[in-house]
């Protein structure tokens, strides 16, 4: 009987290390063998259309190189609008596909993020544009939502400074 139970217990210890493992391994390897940053967080966004400054909250996930989470962009009246993303930090580089979260709603696109020294991340969005369906791609900066940095975002020659307020 003591034999059986000793096995039972080893199983479920292997069975834990095993599914533990998979999630644990890439956490450490990031936490204590790489030289990049952890990104998991919150975020503010920003980002200009027709010279007006939109923002979005972001819920950042990662283990390892692995990132996903959840955009909202808030519109005041028009609503809410959320969106689904997921993809890779790897040599300080953020590259991820985001979709709608709405099944009626195929806006779709992609972003690639540098991260800076300023602990921002910086880059470029591509998505369709409304009026045409043709791709475009638009500057694209996030903030730590811890820290009170805020890029600035350039339209042409002039310099805006985001606003927090959503647009």
């Amino acid at each position: 009987m003591w034999t059986f139970a000793v096995a039972v217990l080893g199983g479920i210890i292997t069975q834990a290390v095993l599914w533990g493992g998979k999630k644990a391994v890439p956490w450490i390897r990031q936490r204590y063998f790489s030289s990049e940053p952890t990104i998991a967080g919150m975020w503010t966004t920003f980002f200009l259309i027709d010279n007006k400054v939109y923002s979005e909250e972001v819920l950042l996930r990662q283990i390892g190189r692995k990132v996903w989470g959840q955009i909202t962009l808030n519109r005041g009246n028009v609503g809410a609008f959320r969106y689904q993303f997921e993809g890779t930090f790897k040599q300080s580089i953020l590259m991820a596909t985001y979709h709608s979260i709405d099944h009626c709603d195929i806006e779709q696109g992609a972003f690639v993020l540098r991260y800076t020294r300023q602990a921002t991340l910086e880059g470029h969005c591509i998505l369709m544009a409304e009026e045409t369906e043709d791709l475009v791609s638009r500057e694209y900066k996030w903030a730590n939502s811890n820290s009170f940095a805020q890029p600035l975002l350039t339209a042409g020659s002039s310099a805006l400074h985001p606003q927090m307020n959503s647009a």
